[in-house]
């Protein structure tokens, strides 16, 4: 459970809580369908590592790891605090399954928050393309992410609509 926070308004959060200054500006992407979200919400200055560049097709990021502007992590647990704190990154997102980042107790009490994506869980196709919401919150453009995420389902909507007028048979999942 994360909160995001806006300013230093956490004065009411438990003492606990997980807090996330938003908007995040120096993001870790640790999984290349993160990329293609940002790319969406016309964010890709935020990613300051990502996964081996053999697997991205992103030009701007590719181009990002060849000038070092941006850290190549060739396995997900492969960024050090070290180029994390240098690259001045706030936040590790990666593919929670089921287990923490490593050395994640570490990274907050340097300063640097872990969120483990589920997207990949997601069994039905808007749960996944739901999940732009999340990053849209984290980088202070869930107007554009909500937006975004709405005409997907309108156009989800449609095409069921439309297979069932052509037989009723077919199911769109």
């Amino acid at each position: 459970e994360f909160y995001l926070v806006n300013g230093d308004n956490n004065s009411k959060l438990p003492i606990s809580a997980d807090v996330i200054q938003v908007p995040v500006k120096n993001i870790a992407a640790l999984s290349i369908s993160f990329i293609g979200a940002y790319q969406t919400l016309n964010s890709l200055n935020v990613i300051k590592a990502a996964s081996s560049k053999q697997f991205i097709y992103n030009k701007k990021i590719i181009q990002g790891i060849e000038n070092k502007s941006i850290i190549q992590v060739d396995y997900e647990s492969g960024l050090s605090a070290e180029s994390a704190l240098s690259a001045e990154i706030e936040l590790i997102l990666f593919n929670g399954f089921g287990q923490p980042y490593p050395n994640e107790e570490k990274l907050k009490k340097l300063g640097l928050q872990c969120m483990s994506i589920y997207d990949w869980e997601e069994t039905s196709p808007l749960g996944k393309a739901e999940w732009i919401k999340v990053f849209g919150a984290l980088v202070g453009k869930s107007d554009v992410a909500n937006e975004y995420f709405n005409q997907i389902e309108k156009e989800y909507f449609e095409i069921k609509r439309k297979s069932k007028m052509i037989h009723s048979k077919l199911k769109v999942i």
